[in-house]
């Protein structure tokens, strides 16, 4: 609602009859605008209550499509979303420490948190499994995952 009024603010600003648009504002909205663009504060709000699983998530949801099938992109994506819900606690804990580990790459971290005490060795095969998982959803677009089947001929002959 408020992107409609944001249009007609513009149209009125740039009405091309000069002085013709603030007239035309005041008499169709005599009390100003009718809606308010959210504020910072309230999208972090709305962001928060879709992230978890529940009745606002499902509500916004309940008339999409959503595929659950993990071989699909959505599927996959949420798959691992879930995934991540169960190992919430692990995982933060994890990203807290990871500042301080040694190590290139995620793996050698979660590796590095083992040696460390940080986490045991089923936590760690935790977290990498869901790493393996999350650097699959950043495949999404990547529909031959091996890259072996590309078909390069120009659409058009």
């Amino acid at each position: 609602f408020s992107a409609a009024q944001q249009a007609l603010n513009a149209l009125y600003a740039n009405f091309p009859v000069p002085g013709l648009g603030p007239v035309l504002k005041r008499l169709f909205f005599p009390f100003g605008d009718a809606a308010k663009a959210p504020d910072d504060q309230q999208i972090r709000q709305l962001g928060e209550l879709i992230m978890q699983p529940q009745a606002v998530r499902e509500l916004l949801a309940d008339k999409v499509y959503v595929s659950h099938n993990a071989d699909e992109s959505v599927g996959r994506v949420l798959e691992t979303y879930r995934h991540l819900l169960d190992i919430e606690p692990l995982y933060e804990r994890f990203l807290k420490a990871e500042s301080r580990l040694s190590g290139t790459n995620r793996d050698a971290r979660v590796t590095a948190a083992v040696a460390e005490g940080l986490i045991t060795e089923e936590e760690a095969a935790v977290l990498r499994d869901y790493e393996a998982m999350r650097y699959d959803c950043m495949l999404t677009d990547a529909f031959d995952h091996s890259l072996q089947n590309l078909d390069l001929r120009p659409l058009r002959p």
